[in-house]
């Protein structure tokens, strides 16, 4: 069975709406739109690119990675890459 992604608008909408709600925080939410976008690419997405969207250091961007990943929003690959 094949699973349809919805649009990186929708996405995006879906995201913001838990941003709004007080489920997610806006760093979260770029991350997971940037793991999300390069899934929807063919891509997995290193750390340094969610440093470079986020503005976090390595400390807080890798505490904002491994909380997703607890949450099972995204999964770690190896060497600091990370998917959906």
């Amino acid at each position: 069975m094949t699973q349809t992604l919805p649009t990186v608008a929708e996405y995006k909408a879906a995201l913001d709406h838990h941003v709004d709600m007080g489920d997610l925080d806006i760093n979260q939410a770029v991350i997971l739109l940037t793991v999300f976008v390069n899934h929807t690419r063919g891509k997995n997405t290193h750390v340094k690119a969610c440093m470079d969207r986020t503005g976090l250091n390595w400390k807080a961007i890798n505490a904002k990675l491994n909380g997703l990943v607890m949450r099972g929003a995204i999964k770690k690959h190896p060497d600091h890459w990370y998917g959906l």
